[in-house]
């Protein structure tokens, strides 16, 4: 394996990093056990927040911020004398195939940038990578149509994350064309997972362009991709996405479908965090399915398991006054101001909850009544309330 080669099997989570025992989990990746240790702590700073799930940016940012630390492993541009030895030896027409120290030393740089959050800087230096590659690729270089989706689809995420969705999606397509010759095989299966990978990028990139009907189809793709269906071997996390922009297309009854079977099968991995957030969904689908009494059961015995868990105490809230329940109503907005860490300002940004955090339209709509018929964190402060 190529030098550069090695340094984009190991960073090609980059653009989606998640557990290795997942489907997304790349084939050929050299550092599994270093991305477990760094999903390990990621899960743990991101539980009971299932605003995690919903913008794709932040999905994207938190999923992929360890894999500057990992390109920091591979000092490829570094050249010692028996390779420069070798080089020498095999010196002729298949030389101007090869990228050189400095080709290779581009791409490090723009994987630094990306993971410094330096989107401008990153951007240039892969697009000179990807310029470099694409001649590579067109002379007919071994291995150069991987690197060069790589280099792509890495693009796109640092397009993506400085929210320029339009080139993001570009980035993507031409990924997805340069692996779709390979990608699946006569059953529709894929043959690397690289492949479903991209389809799952280019969703998120749909959903920031607020084109959930393409998201949804790109859901469905890569889940096709993996084998269909809702169980074992399809990624949760997918099937999160895919019934959040279900909910958004208002297709409520789909979504539940999706978001149980990702709690099963986070449960199945141990990830009771990410079950809790695909049942806090589940419930908000629920309600405005019309199913109401159910959806009050599934958030109570969410808050029963998991008595930190605003979003369920504040959505308990805004059920509560509809049902002209002020007391119960008061006492559940109280518990989430003043006794959670989180507390509860996020959830007088009406904005915030139905773009962000994606509640469905009805409730919305008590929660605005409740904040602005009894005062919101306003009035708890008044009543002596300490507010967070």
């Amino acid at each position: 394996m190529s030098a550069l080669s090695a340094l984009l099997s190991a960073t090609a989570v980059a653009g989606f990093h998640l557990p290795s025992n997942l489907p997304l989990s790349p084939r050929r990746t050299t550092s599994e056990q270093r991305h477990r240790d760094s999903l390990s702590g990621l899960h743990s700073r991101a539980a009971l927040d299932p605003a995690l799930l919903e913008r794709p940016a932040k999905r994207r940012e938190r999923l992929t911020s360890f894999a500057g630390a990992l390109l920091l492993a591979f000092p490829l541009a570094e050249r010692t004398a028996d390779a420069a030895a070798e080089d020498t030896a095999e010196a002729g027409s298949a030389s101007s195939l090869e990228p050189s120290s400095k080709d290779i030393q581009t791409v490090q740089e723009a994987f630094k940038y990306f993971d410094a959050k330096d989107f401008d800087r990153a951007d240039r230096f892969f697009s000179r990578a990807i310029d470099k590659w694409e001649s590579l690729y067109r002379g007919g270089r071994k291995g150069g149509r991987d690197e060069l989706a790589t280099l792509y689809k890495v693009r796109g995420n640092v397009r993506v994350d400085s929210k320029r969705f339009a080139e993001g999606l570009e980035d993507y397509n031409r990924a997805i064309d340069l692996m779709k010759t390979d990608g699946e095989n006569d059953q529709g299966i894929a043959r690397y997972q690289e492949y479903p990978d991209a389809f799952v990028q280019r969703g998120l990139t749909y959903e920031g362009l607020a084109d959930w009907d393409a998201a949804v189809k790109d859901y469905s793709k890569a889940i096709s991709l993996w084998g269909g269906g809702r169980g074992e071997g399809i990624n949760p996390f997918v099937l999160v996405f895919r019934a959040n922009a279900l909910s958004r297309l208002g297709n409520y009854d789909d979504a539940l479908v999706d978001y149980k079977a990702a709690d099963d099968l986070f449960l199945s991995l141990r990830d009771d965090a990410r079950a809790t957030d695909a049942r806090a969904n589940f419930a908000l689908a629920l309600y405005e399915t019309g199913r109401r009494d159910d959806a009050v059961k599934v958030m109570r015995q969410i808050v029963r398991r998991q008595p930190a868990y605003t979003d369920m105490h504040v959505a308990l809230a805004a059920h509560a006054y509809s049902e002209n329940d002020l007391p119960g109503a008061l006492k559940e907005w109280q518990f989430a101001c003043t006794r959670i860490e989180s507390g509860c300002r996020r959830y007088t940004q009406l904005d915030w909850v139905s773009e962000i955090r994606r509640w469905p339209p009805s409730l919305v709509s008590e929660l605005r009544s409740f904040i602005n018929d009894v005062g919101g964190v306003e009035d708890i402060a008044r009543k002596g309330g300490k507010i967070i």
